[in-house]
């Protein structure tokens, strides 16, 4: 059986226009891979909304990575300041993942 080692998984939430800055911070953060998931709809503290399939205005998408706690905990200071000015969701779940050495 393979052993497993413990990682932190980071998810954030964006809108679509926001994806690159995102990926440009988590590289700057030292993470080396990450996937960006479009996201079609959703519902939260203030209403449900869905994806403007014509226009995308409402586009989302999840950008998420997992890492090592130090770059887990690096990106999420890097974050902070988007929290409030860019309306992102973030959050951070622990994980054991096989092949720690690709992470």
């Amino acid at each position: 059986m393979n052993s497993t080692a413990r990682r932190k998984k980071v998810e954030i939430l964006a809108d679509q226009p926001l994806v690159r800055r995102i990926v440009e911070v988590v590289k700057r953060c030292g993470v080396t891979g990450y996937t960006v998931l479009p996201v079609a709809a959703g519902g939260g503290r203030l209403n449900a909304w869905s994806d403007d399939q014509i226009a995308g205005a409402s586009a989302k998408a999840l950008v998420f990575t997992i890492t090592t706690e130090a770059h887990a905990d690096q990106l999420v200071e890097a974050l902070t300041p988007l929290l409030n000015s860019h309306g992102l969701l973030v959050w951070v779940t622990d994980v054991d993942v096989v092949r720690p050495e690709r992470f």
